[in-house]
């Protein structure tokens, strides 16, 4: 149905982000014990981690709590 429904860049688009998906959680687990103030033992911080992780958060926040769809125009006819 979906791809019925969908152009073929469209899928395109979605393929890809269902590759991303999975390693943008795995990196943000492993930068986690950087926002904790943490280390592992394979991964030196430096810092710029808690800043790219605060981005993340705003991300989350604009772009499912602040964030409104234009309202569609009505149809005429």
């Amino acid at each position: 149905m979906h791809s019925k429904q969908r152009r073929p860049n469209e899928q395109w688009l979605h393929a890809l982000l269902f590759i991303l998906h999975p390693l943008v959680l795995l990196s943000a687990g492993l930068l986690w014990p950087a926002w904790r103030r943490q280390t592992l033992s394979f991964i030196r911080y430096t810092g710029f981690e808690r800043k790219f992780l605060a981005f993340g958060l705003y991300q989350l926040v604009y772009w499912n709590l602040i964030w409104q769809p234009a309202t569609p125009q009505k149809q005429a006819g």
